[in-house]
């Protein structure tokens, strides 16, 4: 939970390919686009469209939410609370 402006919360996920075949990250939904005047921010790195996971390889995304900084009055509480969802779609690849 925020408590001041400049709060934040990071989280790092592990992906995994399982598979037998190489896995390219064709893309990346749900990425949030800012609007600048929003109270709470995220900001996803670590991997890129185009990466490419070899077999049994992992790679670690960072998300990071942030209560912004540049808050000068306390936001109402519809403002507060936000949801993400970010979803990466692989494909095979013909890389290694």
């Amino acid at each position: 939970e925020f408590v001041s402006p400049g709060d934040s919360m990071t989280y790092e996920i592990v992906v995994k390919n399982t598979g037998n075949l190489p896995a390219k990250l064709d893309s990346i939904t749900g990425l949030p686009t800012g609007n600048e005047t929003d109270p709470i921010k995220y900001t996803v790195t670590g991997v890129s469209e185009g990466d490419v996971l070899g077999v049994e390889e992992t790679a670690t995304i960072t998300v990071k939410a942030e209560y912004s900084s540049s808050v000068t009055s306390q936001p109402s509480e519809d403002q507060l609370e936000k949801t993400l969802s970010v979803t990466l779609n692989y494909v095979q690849s013909l890389e290694s």
